[in-house]
């Protein structure tokens, strides 16, 4: 068929056939229904091209006098196309198989006629198409649904212009009437219920149930099959397809999915029947992984939680046993998610340090980082010191010149030592002026830590007499004397007591050193140093190698206005720690911080409501003390001096320079009870007495200031140089240990107490403190040696004292 035997003035049917080709051969299939489209699409699921076929079957000719129904009658009401104004569709189709110069055919003159009026638009006609309305008016509906536009008038106009509404909230996968075409036949392929499961309900899977991706559908496959309580036996667990079934003898339940055409979307294609088999708790696929994204909120709001506790929340709520190394598998997991890596959070510290900085201005923080084989071009962690701004500014204006400072290991896989400084405020409380973490205690440690210590209060040196108390660590003393010689340095009485008692023991002496050390005045000082020269001279020449001002109360600055003489205070801020210890070193010191910043917060609010001029627990002294002078007797010597006997003796007191001969006044800044009774005696408030550090202005001066709270970690600011790489690990064999190991006469803990008696005998060396279990003499299992031991158990059926059942101590017996 040519151009020439082609009639333009009558319509022709066109006969079509639709073929797929079959990827991998060069067959095809028909297209004839649904079915074969959906065969189709699956051929061709990891294909992003489908190849079809158009064929031309048959071209029938149809005049204007033909009858018929339909759009292709030419009676009908579809609209004709005018002569060279084919639609594009037919035009390529009848361009490729019959060969028409549309050129020639646009070219051809018209000729007006009968046939005219088939295959053209006349006025009324686009009329009617432009208006949507037929003969009869008032219709807004075509007969034949054809597109209708309806004209709106001007009220309505203005009403929608008045009130615009975007519908973004409604429908956000919506666009209109501009829909990308692709993405219309990629939603033609998505139908099915998306998965959604909501808190407490039951898992139910079904046939072309949504997923969001491989992923998600063997996270819900995996809580499916520990909810049914079967073995999960998977035959095909790969990116395009996941097959399984269960492993129970005689359940026919069955489940396959596969990706939709766009690649990424999950849809169950084919489920079995429902289960026959029986429940079982367990369940291999409840591994530590599973167990640790079920218990994270459990674990985060309760970090201690135990490992008993666990396991029943588990059997209560999904009905699962599990061991005891998967419960503490997973609590490591789910603590790292929730602190974060201990190995990547050494990269975070200088983002974090340039936050601190920006956030609260004035604040010290400084890194020290070094270069270790075998990684010599990337930086190392060596130390960290931190001192907020907040706090320099308090601890100068509010609290006494003097600074507990100590170390405490950390318990991570990385160790280390936290090293801390922290002051009393007026009420007592422990002030953290600032902490470190160092590689180990050790001289050049403590000389980094003391070095930038020093920078805070070097503007204040002159004028304060700086005080500092520690356990005598190694290498402390040389750095002290090297970065702070003008300050006066105090060694911890509960320590020099530890080495006291190991070398000479005895009650009396342990009693006179503490008299010694505590008594306020020269002559209590020497009448206990007599007493224990009368039980051991070599003891009193131990105790005097040490300077009497590092350690008796007698020869302590009275302008420091502190009478601590052990290093309590440190170690109460190591305590209020706690768990912090065993964390990742980001997770630490930013919690150290947020307690600081919190605790600053909740004492200036405290300090607002107090009653007296004075902290507290200075009132509750003074309580005392009051009871206690009720038995002096107080007589007026001239001006500001009296006399007052106490038990016989006679002490002086000298109300306008606040002093007494006890010392005690002096001292600790209190009135002691020789003064008390003179101050009551003339009328007067005991609290106007008290030095200025412990009066509520100088309380509020020290937690005036805030500690700024800083950005969530996804908005710190990108620090330069190199990613900071953790230091060498120093994490020893075994299970860490949690608590502290406590000296021969401060007992056991406290919860050790109730559990087990202090007088636990080991049936096997006959010692008292300890078990069989724990015993360091207890048989070896297995020994055979000379110079070992052998322990052989009784098995099933022996009697007790049987030849099989005895010890061999030492590879003999007797």
């Amino acid at each position: 068929m040519n151009s020439k035997e082609f009639d333009f003035r009558v319509h022709y049917w066109v006969a079509l056939n639709l073929y797929c080709g079959i990827p991998g051969s060069e067959g095809r299939i028909e297209i004839k229904s649904d079915g074969d489209v959906a065969i189709m699409f699956i051929l061709h699921t990891a294909l992003r091209v489908i190849d079809l076929y158009l064929e031309i079957d048959d071209v029938v000719a149809m005049d204007s006098g033909m009858g018929g129904s339909g759009s292709g009658s030419a009676s009908g009401s579809g609209h004709t196309v005018g002569k060279g104004k084919a639609p594009n569709l037919y035009r390529e189709v009848l361009d490729e198989y019959l060969d028409i110069n549309w050129n020639e055919v646009n070219d051809e003159p018209n000729d007006a006629g009968e046939g005219e009026e088939a295959y053209s638009l006349t006025e009324s006609d686009d009329e009617e198409w432009v208006s949507g309305k037929d003969a009869g008016g008032g219709s807004e509906s075509s007969s034949d649904g054809e597109f209708i536009i309806m004209e709106a008038n001007e009220d309505d106009r203005d009403e929608g212009l008045s009130y615009y509404q975007s519908g973004d909230e409604l429908d956000p996968y919506s666009s209109g009437e501009e829909q990308d075409v692709e993405a219309i036949n990629v939603e033609r392929y998505m139908r099915g219920d998306l998965f959604e499961v909501k808190e407490g309900e039951k898992i139910n899977f079904k046939r072309g149930m949504l997923f969001e991706d491989v992923k998600h559908f063997r996270e819900v496959l995996k809580d499916y099959a520990i909810e049914k309580g079967f073995k999960l036996v998977r035959d095909k667990n790969e990116k395009v397809r996941v097959t399984a079934h269960c492993g129970s003898d005689g359940c026919e339940w069955r489940i396959h999915a596969s990706p939709l055409p766009d690649r990424v979307t999950f849809q169950v294609k084919s489920l079995g029947p429902d289960h026959t088999c029986v429940h079982v708790t367990r369940n291999i696929e409840a591994n530590s992984t599973w167990i640790a994204k079920r218990l994270l909120g459990k674990l985060k709001s309760d970090p201690e939680m135990k490992l008993d506790a666990m396991h029943d929340e588990l059997v209560e709520k999904y009905s699962v046993e599990v061991g005891r190394m998967p419960l503490y598998r997973a609590k490591r997991k789910a603590m790292e998610w929730i602190e974060g890596s201990h190995s990547r959070s050494y990269a975070k510290l200088p983002s974090y340090a340039v936050e601190v900085r920006s956030t609260n201005p004035g604040s010290l923080i400084k890194m020290e980082l070094q270069r270790i084989a075998p990684n010599m071009n990337l930086p190392t962690f060596k130390r960290l010191f931190i001192s907020f701004a907040a706090i320099q500014s308090g601890f100068k204006e509010g609290c006494r010149p003097f600074i507990g400072v100590d170390g405490c290991h950390l318990k991570g896989p990385y160790g280390g030592v936290l090293l801390s400084a922290v002051a009393l405020d007026g009420d007592s409380g422990l002030y953290p002026l600032a902490f470190a973490v160092v590689e180990s205690e050790c001289t050049n440690s403590w000389k980094f830590f003391l070095y930038l210590l020093h920078t805070i209060i070097e503007d204040t040196c002159n004028c304060k007499p700086w005080t500092f108390m520690s356990d005598g660590q190694k290498g402390i003393e040389i750095a002290l004397q090297q970065i702070l010689p003008e300050a006066h340095h105090r060694r911890c009485c509960r320590h020099l007591f530890n080495n006291f008692k190991s070398k000479f023991p005895g009650v009396k002496l342990r009693r006179q050193f503490w008299a010694a050390a505590r008594a306020y005045n020269e002559v209590n000082f020497k009448f206990a140093m007599e007493q224990i020269q009368a039980v051991s001279k070599d003891a009193v020449a131990w105790m005097m190698q040490l300077p009497l001002e590092q350690w008796a109360r007698h020869r302590f600055d009275p302008r420091v206005k502190s009478d601590h003489i052990t290093n309590n205070l440190v170690e109460s801020f190591n305590h209020w720690i706690g768990s912090a210890r065993s964390k990742p070193i980001l997770s630490l010191v930013d919690s150290i911080r947020v307690k600081i910043m919190g605790m600053m917060h909740k004492r200036f609010e405290k300090g607002n409501t107090w009653p007296s001029r004075v902290a507290p627990t200075v009132m509750k002294k003074l309580v005392k003390i009051k009871q206690d002078a009720r038995l002096c007797k107080v007589t007026f010597g001239g001006g500001e001096a009296y006399e007052v006997i106490d038990e016989g003796k006679i002490n002086i007191v000298n109300l306008g320079i606040r002093t007494c001969c006890c010392k005690m006044w002096d001292i600790s800044g209190v009135p002691c009870k020789h003064a008390t009774a003179v101050i009551t005696s003339k009328r007067m408030s005991i609290e106007d007495y008290c030095d200025s550090y412990y009066s509520n202005g100088r309380y509020l001066m020290a937690y005036g200031e805030i500690i700024h709270p800083i950005h969530d970690e996804s908005m710190w600011p990108e620090a330069p140089g190199d990613a900071v790489q953790p230091p060498p690990l120093r994490r020893k064999p075994g299970r860490p240990r949690k608590n502290r190991v406590r000296e021969d006469d401060e007992g056991a803990a406290p919860t050790s107490i109730m559990r087990r008696s202090n007088t636990v005998r080991c049936c096997i060396c006959k010692e008292i403190g300890h078990n069989k279990r724990t015993c360091q003499r207890a048989p070896v299992r297995g020994g055979k040696g000379k110079g070992t031991t052998q322990r052989t158990t009784m098995g099933r059926g022996h009697k007790k004292g049987a030849s099989d059942g005895v010890f061999l101590i030492a590879g003999s017996m007797t």
